[in-house]
């Protein structure tokens, strides 16, 4: 499931944002298939297509 952008900011101010994404921690990284998927893999340096997205800006919080 895609989650669109947020809308325009039609304000004069920065609009600040912060963002949580949980994976599971056995989930692997699939070939992107739009421009956000692409931006997304962008956020996990060092991470691939295939692996499991765990890079020390996403560690694994939590394995069952």
């Amino acid at each position: 499931m895609d989650t669109p952008p947020a809308g325009p900011n039609n304000t004069d101010e920065v609009r600040k944002v912060l963002t949580i994404i949980y994976l599971d921690a056995e989930a692997t990284i699939l070939p992107p298939e739009n421009l956000y998927q692409q931006k997304s893999l962008a956020l996990m340096p060092g991470a691939e297509v295939g692996s499991v997205p765990e890079t020390p800006v996403n560690p694994v919080l939590f394995r069952a």
